[in-house]
């Protein structure tokens, strides 16, 4: 009888030792695709992280170059109509070269990299909406200056007499 108990027990070790390693192997691939995703979601926000600094910091450039901008152009727009007010006889023969602080025709020239490369990497579907949507909103703001800008070059590029002043007061208004 020992030997029909045998197999029996062998039978009962055997499916119960593949039934522990079942389990263990089950749980093994389990946490290896819990810690993947743990490490990718990790990663994931590091790189909207790295990606917002990166949109701050050109926003920050991006506001600075319009407020130097637009002070300079004010600046100068104060000295045209001040001319125009005082000596209106020699205002149409005058150049900005000799307007005081006069630096040529400058445009803000902004920056989009940032916002372009987080779109185009698919970051930007990690940000909550909010957020999204106000990138969208300023990114839209900024294209609109960078088309006046470029219209502005394009106006410009063969313009000899870009200089006179009555042009000067036409482009900083």
């Amino acid at each position: 009888m020992k030997k029909l108990r045998l197999p029996a027990i062998q039978i009962k070790e055997n499916f119960l030792n593949h039934l522990i390693q079942g389990v263990i192997v089950f749980a093994s691939v389990f946490l290896a695709f819990w810690l993947t995703e743990v490490r990718e979601n990790s990663k994931s926000e590091k790189e909207v992280e790295i990606a917002l600094k990166s949109i701050a910091l050109e926003l920050s450039y991006n506001h600075d170059r319009i407020v130097h901008t637009f002070n300079y152009y004010y600046k100068i727009s104060q000295q045209i109509d001040s001319i125009a007010n005082h000596n209106p006889d020699t205002f149409q023969s005058l150049y900005g070269f000799q307007l005081e602080g006069w630096q040529g025709t400058q445009l803000p020239m902004l920056r989009s990299t940032a916002y372009k490369t987080t779109t185009n990497s698919g970051l930007v579907s990690k940000l909550n909406f909010e957020t999204q949507k106000s990138l969208a909103d300023i990114y839209s703001v900024q294209k609109l200056i960078e088309d006046a800008d470029n219209s502005i070059i394009e106006l410009t590029i063969n313009d000899l007499e870009l200089a006179r002043l009555r042009k000067v007061r036409h482009l900083s208004s």
